[in-house]
């Protein structure tokens, strides 16, 4: 990542309508296709993209989109897209955190901790906390 680069990542969490699983296997496969599709299609525009599950472990949120773009605007546009295809139109957003990520002006050469959030392979859980670095933080 050079100086000049910015990247914006989000984590996006939405809820699903209990009324969907009430619609007929044909309609939810259905539905599940197109919204695969959108998701993929984001990735056209450089937007990176990894799902988690987030069923029975914070009210109201069932899938949690962790994703990272050149722009806001590539992540506001993917979000839009997912929304209107298939099973979009069933989920309402409940969070989105949204961020920027750069080199660290406290760090001279980057350990394993600031590398790239979606280098290696997709852990199995993702943990999201609003926080800003500060000076006070490194000292």
């Amino acid at each position: 990542m050079s100086t000049d680069e910015q990247v914006y990542v989000q984590a996006l969490a939405l809820g699903l309508d209990p009324a969907w699983r009430r619609r007929t296997d044909e309609e939810r496969h259905d539905d599940g296709c197109r919204f695969g599709e959108a998701d993929a299609s984001a990735g056209l525009d450089g937007v990176r993209s990894i799902s988690y599950s987030s069923i029975g472990l914070e009210p109201g949120v069932d899938l949690v989109f962790w994703r990272m773009a050149p722009s806001v605007d590539a992540l506001e546009s993917a979000a839009a897209s997912l929304l209107r295809a298939g099973l979009g139109r069933w989920l309402t957003v409940r969070h989105s955190l949204i961020g920027r990520i750069g080199p660290s002006q406290y760090v001279r050469k980057p350990t394993d901790q600031e590398q790239s959030l979606f280098a290696g392979e997709r852990s199995r859980y993702l943990v999201v906390y609003p926080f800003t670095k500060s000076t006070d933080w490194y000292l």
